[in-house]
């Protein structure tokens, strides 16, 4: 059954004369009144990438968090750095807590997890500079194409290798390996690969590469780790 629930954002202002703000909560009530809190500080992931912004005052802002726990409503509250915005509504068959964390992603959780992706397209890179600066630059060429992918070069046979780093489970990484592949027929200039840094169970993989890898001439290869990065490396700088 649909239900109808109403929320207000919470929005923290660090200079309380500019602009600037992060949305830092929800207040939630269901058709019963029914209220549910939910606030950036349940994922410390998330409170530690809010840190970094030079802006956030570390000491005041879990102070202003927990007073606004206590608040019993919305009309008796008043902080020039702790705002609510207007009330809105969702409707969804799902509970209030579930609910609660549906609107958490849509207004706070979905920057981080962006910033997440950056920080694991990064420690790719830096790995794959680690180990092929280590072992592998008298068979290789290596090309810095971006932030997520690379292509290199095996000084023995000329062939090409172009790699994007990715997720089995992220369409926007399986569909730009398509259009690439499939593009100006690069799959018959160079070999392609999506090299996951992400980890993923062999079903996952496994489904993946049938169904949308393997008939785009795309191959797989795991890159959490260094292991994986030398014996992606290995394979290609073989000569046969």
């Amino acid at each position: 059954m649909r239900k109808i629930y109403t929320y207000r954002v919470i929005k923290y202002f660090p200079h309380i004369r500019s602009d600037e703000f992060f949305n830092v909560g929800i207040w939630l009530w269901d058709e019963q009144g029914n209220k549910k809190q939910i606030y950036i500080d349940k994922s410390q992931e998330h409170i530690k990438h809010l840190f970094k912004f030079p802006s956030i005052d570390k000491k005041a802002l879990p102070f202003f968090l927990e007073s606004i726990r206590q608040e019993m409503n919305t009309q008796s509250w008043y902080d020039n750095h702790l705002r609510f915005s207007e009330i809105d509504s969702i409707v969804s068959e799902q509970d209030i807590n579930e609910v609660a964390n549906i609107l958490y992603e849509d207004y706070i959780g979905y920057k981080f997890h962006i910033r997440e992706q950056k920080d694991r397209y990064a420690q790719a890179n830096e790995t794959t500079k680690i180990v092929y600066e280590k072992k592998f630059q008298n068979k290789l060429l290596l090309e810095s194409c971006n932030d997520f992918s690379f292509s290199v070069v095996n000084k023995i046979t000329s062939k090409k290798y172009y790699s994007r780093f990715g997720s089995v489970n992220d369409k926007a990484d399986i569909q730009e390996l398509m259009y690439f592949s499939l593009k100006d027929k690069n799959y018959t200039k160079m070999n392609i690969s999506l090299l996951g840094i992400v980890s993923a169970d062999e079903e996952e993989i496994q489904s993946c590469k049938e169904d949308f890898l393997s008939p785009n001439h795309i191959a797989y290869a795991p890159y959490s780790n260094n292991e994986d990065c030398e014996r992606y490396f290995e394979s290609i700088s073989q000569t046969a």
